[in-house]
């Protein structure tokens, strides 16, 4: 396995810091939230003050689950991993179909993310490890037989067929406590149907074993019930899914992620703030310093956010104008106060549609500091507005026009930004959101992987290291060759592209190569130096 891990690495590009943090545990505390289970101060009282047996045995149902509390804390280490994305992919001009420029590729192409982890304190490593086997193996079996496929309808000059296939790893949390992955799987094929899915899971960092959802809820059946009010609320119900979750949860194979402070369920976060009687509260509420809370399709979340012990309440809505399309006041609910905003007050906020309920708005904990970050969608343009929510009042920051993913870490997350120099891409430029709430470009570079193109000419460049991004000798980019494009450096107009071989061998080539920003790669026309590129409006 160890071999396998090495040739994957190997063959990986891009590296992502999905979670960051300290390794040191801070002292726990224990806090008091609204709906806390009774104490009892021990005192000395007369014989008399001391109920009989029969009065406690009335008062106490032995049978009865004992109700939990979520308990905020900040005790937990946070864990490094180190995503990788390994791609490989062929394409070929469709001689049957293709007869004069501008040719279009057929392509098979297929994906995965590599996960590691260095740190040593827990078992997270080695279950990532296990991960990266066996998905690796898998893709690159289902890479090579469509490929071969593929090859020999090139050989007979035949038509050819176009086939995708990818693989999404998102870490949902990384700490002492818990690593709970997300796993989503896209294709296309027109040769077959291909339907996406999205399974979750979950393991105890320390053991490196699974949880399952025996260990997370307490009462099946209130549990069901619970969920399927909630996805009613949020009109979730309407999809096919809620006979299915009923009987998953009754067998105990659903599938589901965790949170801070909820569980995921089909792409939907389920609150357990004030449902103790359903979770096991141990799994929720403990955070490392820094980290970040995803407000779900509601655009609501109850968290204790001034240190108090109680857990205040955060929600978000926003009136329409009288077209009835665009966004006219938002109003931010927060610590018992209803704040509203004008949208003509804000850039671009009165074009905007609705709030983004689908990727959600978030709330990013950095050193202490909460700031809450409001997604809005246009179509399909989106654009973050920031907040800091550490005041009497919630005090409006900056905006940014995009919206942020891969949110665990709030010192190292990704925004999407569109570049067309070689065919419309939007690559993942890394930020982190600085102590003073303000966004902070971590790297001029954006990251992708998209393709295939067909060089049509060879080209000059410098080879350069695709974990670094360092630039080394002079090199030259090969004629008739299969190109994946990594990156772009948007300061320098650098940009950086794999050479893929036609089989998974060790043989591909990272080339930079210069442009012009505008509409030349080294030197030449993009449109006559490559075939593949494709814009969109």
């Amino acid at each position: 396995m160890k071999k396998i891990i090495a040739v994957l690495l190997c063959m990986a590009t891009v590296f992502t810091c999905v979670a960051c943090g300290s390794t040191k545990e801070t002292t726990r505390k224990s806090k008091k939230t609204k709906k806390t289970k009774d104490t009892t101060e021990v005192t000395e009282t007369d014989e008399t003050d001391v109920p009989t047996d029969s009065e406690s045995e009335s008062e106490t149902d032995p049978t009865a689950p004992e109700k939990q509390d979520m308990v905020i804390t900040h005790d937990l280490s946070a864990v490094e991993i180190n995503k990788t994305r390994s791609v490989m992919m062929f394409g070929a001009v469709d001689s049957t179909k293709n007869q004069e420029p501008p040719y279009q590729l057929s392509r098979v192409k297929v994906g995965y993310d590599i996960l590691t982890s260095s740190d040593s304190a827990t078992r997270i490593g080695s279950v990532l490890d296990e991960y990266t086997h066996h998905v690796g193996e898998a893709r690159t079996k289902a890479y090579q037989q469509k490929l071969d496929e593929f090859n020999e309808l090139v050989g007979s000059g035949s038509e050819l067929f176009d086939y995708w296939y990818d693989e999404y790893c998102e870490v949902i949390r990384s700490d002492s406590q818990i690593l709970s992955m997300k796993i989503e799987t896209y294709g296309y094929s027109t040769q077959e149907d291909i339907d996406p899915k999205t399974i979750y899971e979950s393991y105890d960092a320390m053991s490196g074993e699974p949880i399952t959802l025996d260990d997370v809820i307490v009462d099946k059946s209130a549990f069901a019930l619970y969920v399927e009010e909630y996805f009613k609320s949020i009109g979730a119900d309407k999809y096919d899914t809620i006979a299915d979750i009923h009987d998953q949860i009754n067998d105990g194979s659903l599938s589901f992620g965790m949170t801070y402070d909820g569980i995921w369920i089909s792409e939907i976060k389920v609150p357990v703030a004030g449902h103790g009687d359903i979770f096991n509260m141990t799994y929720f509420g403990s955070t490392p310093k820094n980290y970040t809370l995803n407000m779900g399709l509601k655009n609501e979340l109850l968290w204790d956010f001034d240190g108090d012990g109680s857990l205040d309440e955060l929600s978000l809505a926003t009136e329409k104008a009288s077209n009835g399309y665009s966004v006219e006041t938002l109003k931010i609910s927060y610590m018992g106060k209803e704040y509203s905003y004008n949208a003509s007050d804000f850039e671009e906020m009165n074009d905007m549609e609705e709030l983004d309920g689908y990727y959600g708005s978030h709330v990013m904990c950095v050193n202490g500091k909460y700031y809450l970050l409001i997604s809005m969608r246009l179509e399909e343009d989106s654009a973050t507005y920031t907040f800091d929510i550490n005041g009497a009042e919630p005090k409006f920051i900056e905006v940014f026009f995009s919206r942020p993913e891969n949110t665990l870490d709030p010192e190292h997350f990704q925004l999407s930004l569109r570049t067309d120099i070689i065919g419309t891409l939007f690559m993942k430029y890394d930020f982190a959101l600085s102590e003073d709430g303000h966004l902070k470009q971590l790297s001029s570079i954006g990251k992708v992987h998209s393709g295939p193109l067909y060089s049509i000419m060879p080209l000059p460049g410098k080879e350069f290291n695709p974990v670094t991004w360092e630039l080394g000798a002079e090199t030259e980019m090969p004629s008739s060759a299969t190109i994946e494009i990594l990156g772009y450096d948007n300061k320098s107009g650098i940009l950086f592209v794999r050479v893929h071989p036609k089989y998974t061998t060790m043989d591909t080539m990272d080339i930079a190569l210069e442009t012009d920003k505008q509409s030349t790669i080294a030197g030449q026309p993009r449109d006559s130096a490559f075939i593949g590129i494709n814009y969109a409006d």
